[in-house]
């Protein structure tokens, strides 16, 4: 992406007729079977070193929605940091280190947080709904919970353990409901893996899902120029309350007077109707302007027709 948008290879494709709904949706398809290439390589890993919490079929089904989530996240914000690069080399190390970081390094700061002799289980909650907004961090919370979960729940959910927790005889970590858990912290294991709650991971799911949405948005916002074009509109409405302090004033403290030919054709341009003024003139311009940065009007409302044949200049 970075190096189509140095080559203008991206502004050739648009110029010759594609929309940015189209390019980006071409992208996107590509990109993401290219991206299920390596995860059909780690489901199949799973299998071949069958390790036990990741081998079932449900199991490997969780996987496969976690992995399409964190695709639909993931790549609209990639997306959206090539637009923060002009050197592609540069741009590929700083985005995996970006997902390097936000992957692992908010794990292993929310784990922290987590431990129970720290006492800081408000912050771990605080940090946690946080970085969900990462789609890095929501994949690696969500394998972590699916195997932890589906663990505890082969555990937790036997008979003789849940007998030991309703009678209180031997307390343990599984006896989050009776919160009788031995003096330890309790295991949040839930029999709905796909939940909310506890280790299910149903709120890392809704997050890619929405991370992904919002980053669509922004992406075609940027694309479309939505901001460039209102703050255009605002600095264009604002120039016509304020248009006084724009005037070319001479030494003199007088106000140039525009010519009279060019007064008369912006009063034709102006008060004649455009299907008129189409069937003689090949282009029409009509109050356009021109305003840089710095409030600096450079075109005042100009108004011009070209006829067939006539060089403008």
């Amino acid at each position: 992406l970075v190096k189509e948008k140095i080559t203008k290879a991206k502004h050739l494709q648009f110029v010759s007729g594609v929309n940015s709904l189209i390019y980006w949706s071409a992208s996107f398809l590509w990109d993401f079977v290219n991206y299920l290439i390596p995860c059909v390589g780690i489901l199949l890993t799973f299998l071949v070193f069958q390790e036990e919490g990741y081998i079932s079929a449900e199991q490997q089904g969780r996987f496969v929605i976690v992995f399409l989530l964190f695709g639909w996240a993931m790549l609209p914000l990639i997306y959206l940091l090539s637009f923060l690069f002009t050197i592609p080399s540069t741009g590929f190390t700083r985005i995996t280190m970006f997902n390097l970081f936000t992957g692992l390094a908010s794990m292993i700061t929310v784990m922290i947080l987590q431990i129970p002799e720290l006492d800081l289980g408000y912050a771990a909650d605080l940090v946690h709904s946080v970085f969900l907004a990462l789609p890095s961090y929501s994949l690696g919370m969500a394998f972590n919970h699916l195997y932890t979960n589906v663990r505890a729940v082969e555990y937790c959910s036997k008979d003789i353990v849940q007998m030991a927790c309703k009678t209180g005889f031997m307390p343990n970590p599984c006896c989050k409901e009776q919160q009788n858990c031995g003096g330890v912290p309790c295991i949040q294991w839930n029999t709905n893996i796909l939940g909310w709650d506890g280790l299910g991971v149903g709120k890392e799911l809704v997050f890619l899902a929405l991370d992904g949405f919002v980053f669509v948005v922004l992406l075609f916002i940027i694309e479309s120029k939505v901001l460039e074009k209102l703050r255009y509109w605002i600095l264009s409405h604002q120039s016509f309350v304020d248009r006084g302090q724009y005037a070319d004033v001479e030494e003199g403290g007088n106000v140039n007077v525009m010519d009279t030919d060019v007064e008369r054709e912006k009063e034709y341009i102006q008060l004649t109707p455009l299907s008129k003024l189409s069937k003689d003139n090949t282009l029409i311009i009509r109050d356009l302007m021109k305003i840089y940065p710095g409030n600096f009007l450079a075109v005042d409302g100009i108004c011009v027709g070209v006829r067939r044949g006539e060089v403008f200049g």
